[in-house]
This record gives C-alpha cells, structure tokens and sequence, in this order.
C-alpha cells in the first residue's frame, strides 16, 4: 500500500464507506497510521460523511453509491469553505484618509485688538472740501458701514496721497471691516506723512491692527511711540502695554 495507490484506487472514500475488502482495510490501515498526508485525508473525509450521513439516500448507504455521497458531501464543505474565503478577500479597501490639518491656533492678542470705531469729527479748513468719495465715506462710516467705507475711502486717499484724513478713516475702516493687512498698510502711510492730527491716532490704531495679526512685539513698539508723543492717547497706549506685558 502506498499514496498513489491510496490515491488511484479511491482507497480512502471506500474505506470510509465500508466496501473495502479486509485485506486492503488492513494494509490502508497499517500505511495511514505512518502517512500524515493519507491520514489527514481519512479524516477530513470521516468528517464529511458524518455531516452527510444523515442526508444521504436509504439507497446508497453500505452500497456502491456512498462513496459518491461522501464525495459530494465534500464538494459541498469545500464550496462553503471557498466562498467564504471569497467574501473576505471581496472585503472593500479602506482607503487611507489623509490626516486633517489642523485648526489654526486661537489669537491670544484678539480681545487686546478690538476697539470702537473713532468718532469722526467735522474739521473744514478754509479754502477746501472734501472729495465726493470722502464724503460717501464717512457717510457709511457713521453708519457702521465699514466694507462700504474703506471702498469709498480707499479711492479718496489713493486720488490724494497727503490727505491724512482719508488715509486714516480708510485704514480704520478697513481693520473694522476684518482687512487687517490692508489697514495697517494704510496707517502706516498716515504715520510717515509725520506730524499731523492723525499722527497720534494712526500710531494707537496700527498697533490695535498688529494685535489684530498675532504681531504683540509690533504692536508693543507702536504704542511705544505713542506714549512717547505724550498727547491724548498716552495713557491708553501706557495700559495697553501693561496688558501686553
């Protein structure tokens, strides 16, 4: 007895099935108690037979058509097993997600930075009136129309670069309006035309943009020179650097 006669000879299925002749039985047995490979597959065909016993023809049991059952029964194991092994590998990718940038860090200047829109004082100097885009301006500015302000305003200062006081309501205008860089561009400018009556004011207010940006060592230096003017908004400018500190 060897596998390939086991193998040729359906040794094993009539083994099971009960019409092996004894002396084959004997030999099978004596080969399979030394032969893992025949082994395993006398048990594997054991445990089929015992899932399909109970389900196979009156007719076929102890005679020539069991060994056919015994197959079939073991077709069927295999076919489940086969089709679960299918699902999972059918199982959909999971696709890796790209990691979430993260949220922005809070500003921790942003309550220091807020402040109320200056009051717009009326001042005519003799001889001269303010251009239509000033007046629609401050116009919209009084309204707390800010966007709409710092249109007009922007066009009134860009027309006439040494007017400080477009200059100044446009840069404030547009810090309200949430356009930070754009208001401290123009504050800037106000503060290099040198002493004017928005001097003091474009200083305080730049620094507030500053603080506006996450900027405390700008806006520390701003206020510094405002202090340093000693006019009206010395001690404003004095507080807010004590906050800073």
């Amino acid at each position: 007895m060897n596998c390939q006669w086991v193998e040729h000879g359906d040794i094993a299925e009539r083994y099971v099935a009960g019409t092996l002749p004894e002396a084959d039985r004997d030999a099978f047995e004596e080969h399979f108690f030394s032969c893992e490979a025949c082994l395993a597959r006398l048990e594997t065909l054991q445990h089929t037979a015992a899932l399909v016993g109970a389900a196979a023809p009156a007719t076929s049991r102890g005679g020539r058509y069991w060994p056919l059952a015994v197959a079939a029964g073991l077709m069927v194991v295999l076919g489940v097993t086969f089709q679960m092994t299918t699902r999972r590998t059918e199982q959909p990718i999971q696709v890796a997600q790209a990691p979430k940038a993260a949220a922005p860090a809070a500003n921790p200047w942003a309550e220091l930075s807020r402040f109320d829109a200056p009051e717009y004082r009326t001042a005519l100097v003799r001889g001269t009136a303010p251009s239509a885009d000033f007046r629609a301006g401050m116009a919209a500015y009084q309204k707390r129309d800010f966007a709409s302000a710092a249109a007009s305003l922007r066009q009134a200062a860009d027309r006439n670069p040494k007017d400080a006081a477009a200059g100044f309501f446009a840069g404030v205008s547009e810090l309200l309006a949430g356009n930070a860089a754009a208001g401290i561009q123009r504050l800037a400018a106000v503060d290099s035309m040198g002493f004017t009556p928005y001097q003091e004011e474009a200083r305080f207010y730049r620094a507030k943009g500053l603080l506006q940006t996450g900027d405390a060592e700008g806006a520390r230096k701003a206020l510094e020179a405002v202090a340093a003017m000693r006019g009206d908004l010395e001690t404003a400018a004095k507080d807010l650097l004590t906050k800073l500190r």
